[in-house]
């Protein structure tokens, strides 16, 4: 992120994205290093937000990406905000996200040798008395201690690595905006989503239909959401009941017959 999270946005994203198996994971091995840093006070929250920025560039940029710099770059932003002496706590923060992000891509580099090199030219990068070997040990080591979720982080990295439908930083960007949306549209859309990642598809639904800017693709897309198991089709609340909360939101412009009819089409 270009500038320090406010306290609201890292516990939202915390509890939207709290089924992610990097963020817990993450949260579960690097609370240690929080705990460090009195000064920085860096979360484990916001050491998981780097994390993905930085890999979420790498899969961008391939080739292009200045993995050289990486560290750098990351340890410059940091030190704006570290005022603990030496900037030992921007040092640790760095080190321990281009750790991770190190560990992550090797578990996509069996596939892709881009991954293996830049998974070893990032662990290069950090300096030497950042004991780097420690902390890639010491993580690791707890991570052996969770097989059963190390090996749902393997799953989960080979399947997100290379797909370009998968953004999870642009996901987090979009939850950390869910501050600027209308509360009351999201709490009269709550009824309508099933409970599971309610927020995150509220959050995403919103993005979508807003974007979309006409009528029938706003009722495309959420005939995609209902058929997703996203959106709820129960006795029928997503006819005029929805219709009703997307009209008077202004983003629904048609009647309630042409809303009933387009949705009817698009699910028969």
């Amino acid at each position: 992120m270009k500038q320090r999270l406010q306290p609201k946005s890292v516990a939202l994203i915390n509890d939207t994205l709290q089924d992610n198996v990097i963020m817990r994971l993450i949260n579960t091995s690097c609370k240690q290093f929080e705990s460090r840093m009195n000064t920085l006070r860096f979360s484990t929250i916001e050491i998981f937000i780097e994390t993905v920025e930085i890999i979420d560039e790498i899969r961008k940029q391939s080739s292009d990406y200045d993995i050289k710099n990486s560290y750098d770059c990351l340890f410059c932003y940091l030190r704006d905000y570290d005022e603990s002496k030496d900037n030992v706590d921007a040092k640790l923060a760095a080190s321990v996200i281009i750790v991770w992000v190190s560990i992550l891509l090797n578990y996509c580099s069996k596939d892709k040798m881009f991954y293996a090199d830049s998974s070893d030219g990032l662990l290069e990068t950090l300096p030497k008395d950042s004991k780097w070997r420690d902390l890639v040990q010491n993580i690791q080591s707890r991570l052996s201690k969770l097989q059963e979720q190390e090996d749902e982080l393997s799953k989960y990295m080979c399947d997100y690595i290379d797909n370009p439908k998968k953004w999870l930083s642009v996901q987090i960007r979009d939850i950390i905006d869910y501050n600027g949306m209308n509360k009351k549209l999201i709490d009269d859309l709550k009824p309508h989503f099933y409970s599971d990642n309610q927020l995150e598809n509220i959050i995403a639904y919103i993005k979508d239909i807003q974007e979309a800017g006409n009528d029938p693709a706003i009722a495309k897309i959420t005939a995609q959401y209902i058929k997703n198991k996203k959106i709820s089709d129960y006795n029928n609340s997503y006819l005029k009941p929805l219709w009703t909360i997307l009209k008077s939101h202004g983003l629904y412009t048609a009647t309630s017959n042409n809303w009933n009819k387009a949705m009817n089409n698009l699910l028969s």
